[in-house]
């Protein structure tokens, strides 16, 4: 096994295919199965399906990092081995991207003061792992945060996608016409490099190109604000490294349906996690002067993420409140005091309007908690 791994060097490959047909010599002078590759890799904490790693073996294009360690290691590498190997597969992705094109950096900002959804962010990990075309809908109702998990497990994730982030706001819910698939493919197509002239009319013809571009880079995708499986399946990667993470206040299981998308649907923040986001906004020593107090104010913004960042908007602007006079106003009318004065489309109100009537029981139930 150690002389077999000596005798494959990556950096002898200098170009995707190559690379490819290394892996599958070591594999192969490894002696095991792709069966057994999976299961050994498993046993090491690693996951390696084997659908994933036959479906790797059989393309040209550089695998995800995490798919080149896991087999290495499965194999018998060490993790000099695992990093060599890595370092080699950089080396051809920054390569292909200056042979093709340009580089977006698409992505809004990470969100200010993220705290909390340590298991939503592990269950994303492992959807992506085992999704195939890599994507996952974060579903629930206005205000739950799923747009802020999506940047911030985007902006965590950067170095998995040297290739690129694509970012657009689909407009499902926002007072106008939902964006169609036409026009955001133009975006992301110039976006990868390919001149307007060269974009096709046909709306398949671009969905087509959209996916083989696709299908050799590593380029996340986020598709936020979501209105319909309609609107996504042309947007969405087809095989190869890429990944599409999508947002949407309803359940987009026509995606599952046609595609296997899995969904999250985000809850509540636990108190916990309210707590420690009224800390990083407002102040921990500012919290500590009435804990029981901002309890009541996580409870009051039932445990909302949008609703407990203008919460702390409103303690900010008004030093002289106390939390508890701001949990009582909340409490007894929690839309009239969860605007901002002067910039009203931020406001829960705002949110919430576009939403309610497309929503289903539970997530009626979530807003009707704290009055909504």
């Amino acid at each position: 096994m150690r002389q077999s791994l000596d005798g494959l060097d990556p950096s002898s490959a200098g170009s995707a295919p190559q690379l490819v047909a290394l892996l599958r010599e070591l594999r192969a002078a490894s002696g095991l199965s792709i069966r057994e590759v999976s299961r050994r890799a498993r046993d090491r904490g690693d996951g390696l399906p084997t659908s994933t790693l036959a479906a790797v073996l059989n393309r040209d294009a550089v695998p995800r990092a995490e798919v080149v360690a896991a087999l290495v290691r499965a194999c018998g590498g060490d993790e000099a081995a695992v990093e060599t190997w890595l370092a080699q597969c950089a080396r051809i992705s920054a390569a292909d991207v200056a042979d093709t094109g340009q580089v977006p950096r698409q992505l809004p900002g990470a969100p200010h003061a993220f705290t909390g959804r340590e298991r939503e962010l592990h269950l994303i990990d492992e959807h992506l792992q085992s999704a195939s075309p890599r994507s996952v809908v974060l579903a629930g109702p206005a205000g739950i945060g799923k747009t802020a998990l999506a940047l911030h497990w985007a902006h965590r994730s950067l170095d998995a996608f040297p290739d690129g982030q694509l970012y657009v706001d689909l407009r499902g819910f926002s007072g106008t016409d939902p964006l169609a698939p036409g026009p955001v493919l133009h975006r992301f197509l110039t976006a990868l490099g390919t001149g307007p002239e060269e974009v096709p009319a046909d709306g398949d013809e671009r969905a087509a190109m959209f996916r083989s571009l696709l299908g050799h880079r590593r380029v996340l995708v986020v598709l936020d604000n979501a209105r319909s499986p309609e609107q996504l399946r042309d947007l969405l990667p087809g095989t190869g490294g890429s990944t599409a993470l999508i947002t949407a206040r309803t359940d987009l299981f026509g995606l599952t349906a046609t595609h296997g998308v899995p969904h999250l649907r985000l809850a509540p923040l636990t108190r916990e996690e309210s707590m420690d986001l009224l800390d990083a906004m407002i102040g921990r020593g500012r919290v500590a002067t009435d804990p029981e107090a901002a309890r009541g104010l996580a409870a009051a913004c039932g445990d909302l993420p949008l609703a407990l960042r203008l919460a702390a908007c409103q303690t900010l602007a008004h030093p002289e409140q106390t939390i508890g006079e701001l949990r009582d106003r909340i409490a007894e009318a929690p839309l009239a005091n969860l605007d901002l004065p002067g910039d009203e489309a931020a406001g829960l109100r705002a949110c919430l309007d576009l939403t309610r009537d497309r929503l289903d029981a539970a997530d009626r139930d979530v807003l009707d908690a704290i009055g909504l």
